[in-house]
């Protein structure tokens, strides 16, 4: 199993994490870099830029109807979910 550490503390977060439990910052698994990242405060439009600076990106819609995930969508996409839960009908 792989460990991940929040971008702002650098305590330990789990996958399952989309806030760190230490410092509140917000987290998102990315699945392109297959890392959970830190992110600032959203910002106007609801991206939240990376504490990295390497982008923007959007929680995946299951996450704001069922707090069911945590994975993230780069901003310039028109996706409402994340490539898994597009690949589910039904929130587990």
């Amino acid at each position: 199993m792989r460990n991940f550490n929040c971008g702002s503390c650098n305590r330990r977060v789990f996958f399952e994490n989309s806030r760190c439990l230490s410092c509140q910052s917000e987290l998102g698994f990315v699945p392109a870099e297959l890392a959970v990242v830190t992110f600032q405060p959203a910002a106007p439009d609801g991206t939240l830029p990376r504490v990295d600076g390497k982008g923007r990106h959007r929680r995946c819609a299951n996450h704001a109807t069922a707090g069911a995930c945590n994975w993230m969508i780069p901003a310039e996409r028109p996706d409402p979910f994340c490539r898994s839960c597009r690949l589910n009908h039904i929130i587990p």
